[in-house]
């Protein structure tokens, strides 16, 4: 473990430490509850959601929209998502094995640098939140709580102990750290808290709209797809952050933007969407020399025009191998291999065996009114030039009416009427 991640972990359990009671044993005349084994079974899957599934639509597919991924630190697999599940298959291709199920919607997993764990984000507790669960899928665990504010884009820090996560705020996208053990995390980029050391990362005050981080292999830098000002294109370019001083440096000046950077296992090179001619396709920046050359081109679509911050980042996750050789990236409905000297492409086939769990139909049955209608919406009223008569839009209607003195509410005698 890094002395950074290590004085950040002090930091964090500080004060839940100091807050907590003395244990107490537990009282030994209390009679022990009566267990229910529905309510057990939703608490061993941590499946908050009250609705029960009906049905389930299962089908077999070989490609999918907007998949995030990840490679095993081994390079024999790769996690992705699909129609919100996580699934797994070789990095050969193959059939794929479902990891989690249910109504809950999983996407955007990461494994953790030791192989251990996958960090993915959950609605399975009411809203988005970051969760962790073994590599099996087993013993998930819920590390945010938010209610309001959206947690998207998951990384793991290099010693597996921590989890950062991008924190949809209506104050703007900030960068969070949980530790794997719990607590309520640490914000960082952002200006230090009164009274903190100089240097302290994060302090929980606003700083700048930050999104879908990647640690250097040292944990020394954080690489982010940053917001400045302005709607354009370039509003969004690839950030360097120390994680030491909390100081940013913006590393790319892109007309199409800088998005969603990978960086490489030898912390060498970072990889970065950006759009060119209507498209988007990756980039490769060599951190020593500033030398910048494309990848490939076009991948999908990125989501730069959809406003403010995207609920699924805006480009979905891609990764490299360990010995960062390649690329592994979902497009056109296929998971891909880029060579990362050549741009060479290989597709990862797979089928995967789709179980679809469908809850109730939200159906209230309500009356609807039979005879005449009386409007209670009238649109562009007009008054004829003798100042006798006005025409309205009515229910997509054009009707004339005599009209009456002020203060008359009386319905007007219906003169006649036709369609638009």
């Amino acid at each position: 473990m890094t002395r950074l991640f290590a004085a950040l972990l002090v930091s964090m359990l500080i004060a839940p430490i100091g807050a907590q009671d003395k244990p107490q044993d537990k009282p030994q005349d209390k009679p022990a509850a009566k267990k229910d084994p529905v309510a057990d079974k939703k608490k061993a899957d941590k499946n908050e959601l009250p609705l029960e599934s009906k049905e389930t639509l299962e089908f077999e597919t070989d490609e999918g929209t907007w998949i995030s991924l990840d490679v095993t630190p081994d390079g024999k697999e790769v996690f992705f998502e699909l129609l919100g599940d996580l699934y797994k298959v070789p990095v050969s291709g193959g059939d794929a094995a479902r990891i989690t199920d249910g109504l809950p919607y999983d996407a955007q997993p990461r494994v953790s640098p030791d192989g251990k764990w996958i960090a993915f984000i959950s609605d399975r507790s009411g809203s988005d939140n970051l969760w962790i669960t073994k590599i099996d899928g087993k013993e998930p665990r819920k590390l945010s709580n938010e209610s309001q504010d959206a947690v998207i884009s998951p990384t793991w820090s290099p010693d597996s102990q921590y989890v950062i996560a991008s924190i949809r705020a209506t104050a703007g996208t900030q960068l969070r750290m949980f530790h794997i053990n719990g607590g309520s995390g640490i914000t960082l980029g952002s200006a230090p808290a009164a009274g903190a050391p100089a240097g302290a990362p994060g302090g929980g005050g606003a700083g700048p709209t930050r999104l879908g981080a990647s640690v250097s292999p040292d944990g020394r830098y954080l690489f982010v797809a940053q917001a400045g000002a302005g709607t354009g294109l370039s509003r969004w370019q690839v950030a360097r952050v120390d994680m030491r001083s909390g100081e940013a440096d913006v590393i790319t000046q892109a007309e199409g933007g800088g998005m969603r950077p990978m960086v490489s296992p030898d912390g060498k090179q970072v990889v970065y969407a950006t759009r060119y001619e209507t498209k988007t396709g990756l980039r490769v920046r060599n951190l020593e020399t500033g030398a910048d050359r494309w990848l490939i081109w076009p991948i999908d679509r990125d989501e730069q025009e959809s406003g403010g911050t995207p609920s699924r980042d805006l480009v979905p996750g891609y990764a490299f191998t360990p010995d960062g050789k390649e690329i592994v990236i979902a497009q056109g409905g296929k998971l891909h291999r880029i060579n990362v000297a050549s741009g060479a492409s290989a597709v990862i086939p797979f089928k995967a065996k789709v179980a679809l769990e469908i809850g109730p139909a939200l159906e209230f049955p309500y009356k609807v009114p039979q005879g005449p209608v009386r409007a209670k919406l009238v649109q562009d009223p007009r008054v004829s030039p003798d100042g006798k008569r006005l025409v309205m839009s009515v229910l997509t209607h054009l009707y004339v009416i005599n009209k009456r003195p002020p203060g008359d509410h009386r319905s007007g005698d219906e003169v006649g009427s036709r369609d638009e």
